[in-house]
C-alpha cells in the first residue's frame, strides 16, 4: 500500500471549565476527513512543576483537550470518562523508601494503549513507538494491547530513576491508542515527550481514525492514500462511488476529494468536478494491475472485457447502481443504460492483448448486452 501525508486544515474553537482547568480543542477534521488531527496550532499542550497526584492533561478522541492549568491538586480525575487519557503525575517510592514522582497514563473505561514489549504490568508500560508504525486491531513487534484502568504508578522523567519499561530516560515518542464509541473502536496515536525532571510532560499531537476498525500510522496527520476517502488504505471502487457521488450531489467543496485540476495534474484546484474524477481513475485507483485504469473496468483489473460487459448487462436498468455494477457514470446518474454501454465500448479493450478493432467494437458489445439482457429476463 502507496502512503503519502496529506495533513488537513481546520477550526479552533475554545471551552471553558470551572475550578480553573481549560479546555481546548485543535483543528477539527473537515467533511468526510480519514483521520482527525489535533495539535493546538502546532504548539501542542504542555505542563510542568505541576502538583503532586494531579492531573496534566485529559484528551479525548474528539479532539477536547482539559488542561489543568490552574495547577489545582484538588481537581482529581479531570474530565476522565469513556474516550479519555489523562497524564497523571503521581507519588510513588524507590525500594520502599526513596520518595520519587512520575508521570502515569490513566484510562476511561473504553479505551487501551499499545503496551511495551515485555512490560504488560510494569510500573509504566506504555509502548514507545517509531514513526509509521502500525497501530490497528493486529501489532507488529509481538506488541499487546493493554486496558488496565489505570497504569501502575511509577516514574517516569528524566535520570532520577532507573527505569523499568521502553522509556528509559524520558524523551520523545508515539503512544499508540483506541477508543470504543457506538460506531466501534477507533485507533489513534499521540506524539509525547517527557522532560529531563520530574515535572514536564507535554502532549505534542494526537489523531484518530474517524472510521472504526481502520488503522492508523503513527504520525499520520491523514490522508494517508491521496483518494482514498472511505479510509480502508486502499483506492478502489468504493472511493471511486463516494467521488461521483460527491460531485453529483453537488456538494460543498471539500479538499479531500480535490485530488486534481484540469490536465490531470495531481494537483488541487478548488474546484471537485470532472477533472478530479478522470485523475482518480486514470492514475489513483488501485487494480490487479497496478494504479489506473478506464472507464469501464468494472472489476478493476486493469482491463476492459467480457467480465465487465456481463456486470454491465446483468444489471441493466434503473437502480443506485455502483461502478462495481457497471455503472460508467454515477457522477451524473444512478441508472446503467445506453450511456454507460458506449463508454465501456468507448475504451473496450483496453489492457487487453489482440482486442477486435474498434469499429466493429460498438456492434460486437450492443450484441453481447442484449443477448445477455434476454438471458437474465429469461431466469
Amino acid at each position: 500500500m502507496r502512503k503519502q501525508n496529506r495533513p488537513f486544515g481546520g477550526k479552533l474553537a475554545a471551552y471553558s471549565l470551572a475550578a480553573g482547568a481549560g479546555a481546548l480543542m485543535a483543528s477539527a477534521a473537515p467533511t468526510q476527513a480519514v483521520i482527525q488531527h489535533f495539535d493546538n496550532g502546532g504548539a501542542g499542550w504542555f505542563i510542568e512543576n505541576i502538583p503532586l497526584n494531579s492531573d496534566m492533561i485529559t484528551f479525548k478522541m474528539d479532539g477536547t483537550v482539559v488542561v489543568n492549568d490552574a495547577l489545582d491538586p484538588g481537581l482529581g480525575i479531570l474530565g476522565q470518562d469513556a474516550g479519555s487519557f489523562t497524564l497523571t503525575k503521581q507519588q510513588w517510592f524507590w525500594y520502599g523508601t526513596d520518595e520519587k514522582l512520575g508521570n502515569n497514563l490513566t484510562i476511561g473505561a473504553d479505551v487501551g494503549f499499545v503496551a511495551g514489549t515485555g512490560y504488560e504490568g510494569a510500573e509504566w508500560d506504555v509502548g514507545r513507538l517509531g514513526g509509521d508504525y502500525e497501530v490497528g486491531p493486529t501489532l507488529a513487534d509481538s506488541r499487546v494491547w493493554s486496558d488496565h484502568g489505570v497504569t501502575s504508578t511509577g516514574g517516569l522523567g528524566g535520570w532520577n530513576f532507573y527505569f523499568h519499561g521502553e522509556w528509559p530516560f524520558g524523551g520523545g515518542g508515539y503512544i499508540g491508542l483506541y477508543a470504543d464509541d457506538l460506531a466501534g473502536r477507533h485507533y489513534g496515536w499521540a506524539s509525547i515527550y517527557m522532560g529531563p525532571t520530574w515535572h514536564g510532560m507535554k502532549v505534542n499531537a494526537f489523531a484518530f481514525q474517524t472510521n472504526p476498525t481502520v488503522p492508523i500510522l503513527a504520525g499520520d496527520e491523514g490522508g494517508a492514500i491521496p483518494g482514498d476517502f472511505d479510509g480502508n488504505l486502499d483506492v478502489d471502487d468504493a472511493d471511486i462511488d463516494l467521488l461521483c457521488d460527491f460531485i453529483r450531489l453537488g456538494l460543498p467543496y471539500d479538499l479531500l476529494y480535490d485530488v486534481s485540476g484540469p490536465g490531470e495534474d495531481g494537483v488541487p484546484d478548488g474546484f471537485v468536478d470532472v477533472n478530479d474524477l478522470n485523475y482518480h481513475v486514470h492514475a489513483l485507483v488501485e487494480t490487479t494491475a497496478g494504479p489506473g485504469t478506464e472507464y469501464g473496468d468494472f472489476n478493476l483489473d486493469g482491463m476492459i472485457d467480457t467480465t465487465d460487459l456481463a456486470r454491465l448487462a446483468t444489471n441493466f436498468g434503473p437502480d443506485d447502481w455502483m461502478w462495481n455494477d457497471g455503472n460508467a457514470n454515477r457522477h451524473l446518474d444512478t441508472d446503467i443504460d445506453n450511456t454507460d454501454l458506449t463508454i465501456l465500448a468507448t475504451f473496450y479493450g483496453f489492457g487487453v492483448p489482440d482486442v477486435i478493432p474498434e469499429p466493429m467494437t460498438l456492434s460486437i458489445l450492443a450484441l453481447g448486452a442484449s443477448g445477455l439482457l434476454r438471458i437474465r429476463r429469461n431466469r
